[in-house]
């Protein structure tokens, strides 16, 4: 079958090929490919090359990459170099011999068996070419074109055309493949003295009337020959030039080493040397050596080489001197043992180096940039620094160890006193701590850094009374599950004697039974006794409403003179006294506290009132103490009889008395009780509730008479009002009494 593939090459350099139907593609079709290439293409593995053009292999669907040739391609290969050559490869297709037509390039080259193990694959397309056939030559890698490859010594001879096909612009090459186009382009450019300074522009101006420059067929492969001869002509002049530049290089060396004595003497080559100051002396003094490179280049080359090379031996003899100084002056600072962890300055460190034998017997030493000893100086005490914290961070480690080791012996302890039933859950410290004063396992611990004796043990007995809590919590479940209730009157036997045959209790403790019931009796006998003091307040409540009711009754009750059985029917259909249904001592309690009450408020009026009277008194007295002053005429005469002694004395008593008695009057207010205080301006106040005043009223009468009368007698002095004793108020009370009787 008759393929219609036709093969191409890019402008640069890289093949393709061509169908009218099919376009065009990059690889190498199927049709073209010899029966090898096509069962090397069925398997997984593909051909690659390296940039250096070394071949690898990658298989596509394990991703495994290896330099080696697969086993399964190395079959393949292996068979077809033993089958016949022609059933081995395609048929060639013969050359176009017609004038302006292309050769064909649908078949591939003929290849032999021998070569067919040997095929590399093109760069481009992957596909398989023989030696010598169609497949373009690869375009140089950068690494290539920075290192190309070495060409031989004696040029190659010109290619010969197949045949000469003329045309309008002359006669025209034909040649077998590209790669001897190619080569008879390049070498019509050698011919024509083509380097490194001409331009594209330039050779197509003296060699397009060459018939060589027709051998290839565009101006793009024209233009890609003529690089890669760039290229292999700078390799071929850079290959010339290191040999050239190799054959005299000892002798330049060993010349340039005797000027002057030696690099190392004053009139050595020195590294600071320039070209023009080497160029003069070499010229005078080495004339001979001066002659055998080629050209100045090459002179030039090994003249910045030796000085290099001289530039990085003294480079190296600095850095060699540098460190056995800074090694001597690190051994002097150790051999002086200072403490450059502490205070120690730059300044006081340098005066004792310099003051040391080993600084002044040295010479080189001497000779030691500050920067390299203050660099020394900062390491030995960044060395020290280092060794300060080691060693601290040591002592350290080693009191964690130590108090790390106390805490677990005294937690040993602990559980030693958990298992003698000595600590449990509610454990004060204070119970324990006689028992741990002594021990050296508790006095190791004291002092340390960390958690403390007393932490220790509140953790212990926190987790005792959580463990204690849950064991708790499943006792009383089994006890709601069997119905043990726990009263105020429970006994402990039996409690557990209601729990015991439960299963869950059976790797139970009995102290946490009893602790359970210890709890569950301790809040049954609260709840009771919150139970009965609410009962309480509240009849203490409804006594209180029944008193008030009292107060309230009209006409008033006269305390002196009605008893309970007169009081009930005043008071039986009131919401106070039906509340107290069935309670009568309830009722007689209100009763008496009523009496009481009246009574004690009957005897405050009264004193208050004798009180304002004796203030009265002393006030007028007062009064005419100062007329009397004021008025000579009533100043007692000499020898007139003044008022008795008696009588001084009696005043004065009354009015201590009286000044007692005006100052104990809010302290007898004050001793009444909080919910009996009853309010002076007509009422009481209890509970946020107002209640009416009484009908008496004659103690609020004579405290407004007294204060009209101290109103129109002007502004007086105040008679200053003394501390009253319980015995004072006793005794007023009783004057009073028995006058007013």
């Amino acid at each position: 079958m008759s393929s219609t593939w036709t093969r191409h090459t890019s402008p640069d350099g890289r093949p393709y090929w061509s169908h009218p139907q099919r376009g065009s593609v990059w690889d190498k079709p199927s049709d073209l490919k010899s029966p090898a290439e096509l069962e090397i293409e069925s398997t997984p593995w593909k051909e690659y090359e390296a940039a250096g053009g070394r071949k690898y292999w990658v298989h596509s669907e394990s991703k495994e990459t290896t330099w080696v040739m697969p086993k399964q391609i190395a079959d393949i290969l292996a068979r077809f170099s033993n089958a016949s050559p022609a059933s081995a490869v395609a048929a060639p297709s013969p050359r176009p011999t017609v004038p302006g037509q292309s050769p064909n390039p649908a078949t591939p080259a003929p290849t032999t068996a021998s070569t067919a193990g040997m095929t590399p694959l093109t760069p481009y397309s992957g596909a398989l070419v023989a030696p010598g056939g169609n497949g373009a030559t690869p375009v140089p890698s950068s690494s290539a074109a920075q290192y190309p490859p070495r060409l031989p010594a004696a040029p190659a001879p010109t290619p010969m055309a197949l045949s000469l096909t003329g045309g309008p612009g002359g006669p025209t090459p034909v040649f077998a493949t590209h790669h001897e186009a190619e080569a008879a382009f390049k070498h019509m450019l050698g011919q024509l003295g083509v380097d490194a300074t001409w331009t594209w522009e330039m050779v197509m101006k003296e060699a397009i009337t060459e018939p060589y420059y027709k051998a290839l067929k565009t101006l793009a492969e024209r233009k890609a020959a003529f690089e890669k001869y760039l290229v292999e002509r700078r390799a071929r002049e850079l290959d010339e030039r290191e040999k050239s530049i190799g054959k005299c290089r000892d002798k330049w060396n060993r010349a340039m080493d005797r000027i002057g004595g030696g690099v190392l003497m004053e009139d050595g080559v020195k590294s600071w040397w320039s070209w023009d100051r080497g160029k003069k002396v070499m010229q005078a003094k080495c004339p001979d050596v001066w002659k055998m490179p080629r050209n100045d280049e090459e002179r030039k080359i090994l003249f910045t080489d030796f000085v290099d090379k001289l530039r990085r031996d003294e480079e190296t003899r600095k850095r060699e001197m540098r460190g056995r100084n800074m090694d001597k002056l690190t051994a002097i600072f150790q051999s002086l043992q200072l403490d450059l962890a502490g205070p120690v300055r730059w300044q006081d460190a340098r005066g004792l180096i310099m003051r040391t034998p080993e600084w002044h017997r040295d010479a080189e030493l001497q000779r030691i940039e500050p920067i390299d000893m203050i660099t020394v100086f900062e390491d030995e005490v960044q060395r020290a620094e280092k060794q300060f914290a080691e060693s601290k961070q040591r002592r350290n480690e080693d009191k964690r160890r130590r108090a790390r080791k106390a805490r677990e012996r005294f937690n040993e302890l602990l559980d030693e006193l958990v298992r003698a039933d000595q600590i449990s859950a509610g454990t004060t410290w204070q119970s324990v701590y006689p028992l741990v004063a002594n021990e050296p396992r508790y006095t190791d611990l004291l002092g340390v850094a960390g958690s403390t004796p007393l932490d220790l043990f509140w953790d212990l007995v926190d987790e005792l009374d959580v463990r204690a809590e849950e064991n708790q919590l499943v006792i009383e479940a089994v006890a709601k599950e069997r119905g043990v209730h726990v009263d105020e009157d429970s006994k402990e036997d039996d409690f557990f004697t209601g729990i015991k045959d439960d299963a869950r209790l059976e790797q139970m403790d009995y102290a946490a039974i009893r602790a359970t019931f210890d709890k569950l009796h301790h809040r049954a006998v609260r709840a009771k006794r919150d139970e009965r003091r609410r009962a309480e307040k509240r009849i203490r409540l409804l006594v209180d409403d029944l008193r008030y009711a009292l107060k309230k009754v009209d006409p008033p009750i006269d305390v002196d003179l009605a008893t309970y059985q007169d009081v009930v029917p005043l008071v039986n259909e009131t919401d106070e006294w039906k509340a107290l249904e069935g309670n009568d001592d309830a009722r007689k309690q209100a009763w008496e506290k009523f009496v009481r009450r009246q009574k004690e408020k009957r005897a405050a009026e009264m004193d208050r009132v004798e009180r304002d009277r004796l203030y009265e008194r002393e006030r007028d007295a007062e009064r005419e103490r100062d007329r009397a002053v004021g008025d000579p005429s009533r100043r007692p005469r000499h020898g007139s009889r003044g008022p008795a002694a008696g009588d001084v004395d009696m005043a004065d008593a009354e009015a201590g008395t009286h000044g007692r008695r005006r100052s104990s009057r809010g302290g007898e207010a004050a001793s009444l009780g909080g919910d009996d205080v009853d309010d002076d301006r007509g009422g009481d106040v209890r509970g946020g509730r107002k209640r009416p005043a009484s009908s008496g009223t004659t103690g609020m009468d004579a405290l407004q008479a007294g204060s009209d009368d101290e109103s129109r007698a002007g502004p007086q002095r105040k008679v200053p009002r003394l501390e009253s004793t319980a015995a004072d108020d006793v005794t007023s009370t009783k004057e009073l009494e028995e006058g007013e009787l």
